[in-house]
Parts: C-alpha cells; structure tokens; sequence
C-alpha cells in the first residue's frame, strides 16, 4: 500500500509485507531517504499520524513509533497538537561540520567491515559504492 506524504507531491510511502524489517523502520527509513533526497525539505509537513496509518492500514502506534524515531534522530520535529513537520535545523550547510563527515566516516568503516564478512572485496566494495552514491534516490 502507499501514500503521498502532503507537502511533497511525488513523496511515496510504501510497506514491504514480505520484510521481516519491523514496520515503523521501514517508514521511517523511507522518510528519511526522502529528506536525504531532498524530496523532503526542512519545514515540510508529514502526514498526520491518522492519515498515514489509515493510508497504508497500519495501526497509529505504528506510525507513532516511525515518527518518535525519527525525532530521536532530530530529523522530525513534534509539537503536540501540531503536524509533523522535516526538522527545519536540516537545511543543508553549504560544507558539512568535521563532526560530520567523521560520522560518515565511522558508518563507512562499519559497511566495509560488514561486506568484508561477506566475502565482498575492497574493488567491489568501493564499485558498489560508487554506484550507490551516483545512483536516482528510490522513493518508496
């Protein structure tokens, strides 16, 4: 099932039945690739936690959940009684902090640690890298 988040015409939320990934992960990373993207600016609103439970008939707490996540992560901000909205401190510095692009850093050590283990090679690695990096963000 999917939904449009208001706000951003082409932002589309759908849930993969046959992933074992828990629901609220999988809206939430979604959200988040759509904020990564671009697609959803700082400031933008997200659905109501009704709206998109009923959209992709899932119950609120669900949705409440992928929300909550996403505001530990500072990247939805909550106000009760208010819509979700992108938090607006992501508007995008025109360099990112040291503090960073060492996080970056940190995540990348552990995915080449993870394809290591799974047999991948460093070549292969960085090509998929590359491809990843260069490819169209996937909406949904």
């Amino acid at each position: 099932m999917a939904t449009r988040a208001e706000g951003a015409s082409p932002a589309i939320i759908r849930l993969d039945e046959t992933d074992p990934t828990p629901k609220y992960q999988q809206i939430a990373e979604q959200i988040k690739a759509l904020v990564a993207s671009g697609v959803l600016p700082p400031g933008a609103p997200l659905p109501s936690v009704r709206q998109l439970a009923g959209d992709l008939g899932i119950n609120v707490n669900t949705v409440v959940a992928a929300y909550r996540a996403l505001e530990s992560e500072q990247l939805v901000l909550l106000r009760r009684g208010s819509r979700a909205v992108i938090h607006p401190r992501l508007a995008r510095p025109s360099a990112p902090l040291p503090t960073a692009v060492e996080r970056v850093r940190e995540m990348l050590r552990h995915v080449r640690t993870e394809a290591l283990l799974l047999g991948m090679s460093a070549e292969a690695l960085a090509a998929l890298a590359a491809d990843v990096v260069h490819e169209e963000p996937k909406e949904g």
